[in-house]
């Protein structure tokens, strides 16, 4: 009978194409639940257990942009930098959009290379389709020490277009540039277009660029309108960043409450121990030499710092417990530069959400 199956040599079934038709329809199935099995081990935090399903699917279906981007940050997320590197390159090439430029560049600035981050920035720039995607990625470009690249990326942005956000990247830009006139202007400019409700976010950041370029005074005072108006702003990095720059002020009275008040408020270890380290130089710079030590010493007896922060706990120790106190200390580093240090991956700053409506500005 026509079309039924046949048995030849020893019993073999010959199967139809009807039934090959069902095999890889079966095969589909089995790369959706290999998908579906890794989304879930990524959801528990399970990266090592993602991974071989991952490789099933990218095997059978090598330009499945979304098991490239997952499979790349859970590489990068276990630090196998060159396999993730490999992904999300070819993510990239699969795939010129903004967010696929962005996880490309951090991952070649997580695994130091920064002139290749700074690159595809500049590059993902090129197909930069909103104002938002611009601004966004002249955001990494300032964290990447890139102004000159972050200048092109804001500049595409027709005036229009340009916000209370754009301005305030366009500041940090020029401050970024050394151009104290420039930056002046573009944080006026901010602040006429900003909501009450997101006016800290741009005190704070032109606090960050006045401390940075110097202009300690300034700072402290963007930082003292940014507390008061209490709302959009990192409070640790404020108070933080405002006795710092009081302390090269040389107002150290000042400069110790504030890092006091800095203390309390929710932090990591690692940045407490920062905050105690500075603390403990103010006080000993201001006499208070047994405070000072006992700061210092509580930060040594840390076990999760870094050998960097215990170095600087041990030398206020011991210049605590000379008779010249703070007059043997070295003197206080250079101001962090305001897009984070170039040769880390920088903390992102917080903002406020930034709406594709522009809402929050003012019209």
């Amino acid at each position: 009978m026509q079309g039924a199956p046949r048995l030849v040599g020893g019993g073999v079934l010959i199967v139809s194409l009807a039934a090959l038709s069902a095999c890889g329809s079966n095969d589909a199935v089995d790369l959706n639940a290999a998908r579906t099995r890794a989304a879930q081990d990524v959801a528990h935090g399970s990266c090592s257990s993602a991974l071989a399903e991952l490789t099933t699917v990218l095997n059978n279906d090598p330009q499945d942009v979304s098991s490239l981007r997952t499979r790349g940050k859970c590489y990068l997320t276990l630090g196998n930098y060159t396999a993730s590197l490999n992904d999300l390159s070819k993510l990239f090439s699969l795939d010129k959009s903004v967010p696929a430029g962005l996880e490309l560049a951090s991952a070649q600035w997580t695994a130091g290379q920064v002139s290749a981050a700074r690159q595809t920035l500049r590059d993902t720039a090129r197909g930069a389709a909103s104002p938002v995607d611009a601004v966004n990625i002249a955001d990494r470009q300032l964290e990447y020490g890139d102004p000159a690249g972050a200048r092109s990326s804001l500049q595409a942005v027709q005036e229009p277009e340009r916000d209370f956000h754009w301005y305030v990247d366009m500041g940090r830009t020029d401050g970024m540039l050394s151009a104290p006139e420039a930056f002046e202007q573009d944080f006026a400019k901010a602040r006429t277009l900003v909501a009450h409700g997101a006016l800290g976010y741009v005190l704070s950041a032109l606090g960050d660029v006045e401390h940075s370029v110097g202009r300690y005074g300034e700072a402290v005072k963007a930082f003292r309108e940014a507390l008061s108006v209490g709302t959009s702003i990192d409070a640790l990095h404020v108070r933080r960043t405002m006795a710092d720059s009081e302390d090269r002020l040389g107002d150290l009275t000042a400069a110790a409450a504030d890092f006091q008040i800095a203390l309390q408020l929710p932090d990591d270890a690692a940045d407490h121990a920062v905050i105690q380290i500075a603390y403990a130089r103010t006080l000993l710079r201001l006499g208070r030499l047994s405070d000072a030590r006992t700061i210092a010493s509580s930060v040594v007896a840390q076990s999760n710092i870094s050998a960097e922060t215990a170095a600087q706990a041990r030398t206020i120790v011991d210049a605590a417990s000379s008779p010249h106190g703070g007059a043997q200390l070295p003197p206080l580093p250079p101001p962090t530069p305001v897009s984070g240090a170039p040769t880390q991956r920088p903390r992102v700053r917080r903002r406020p959400r930034r709406h594709r409506t522009r809402a929050g500005v003012s019209r």
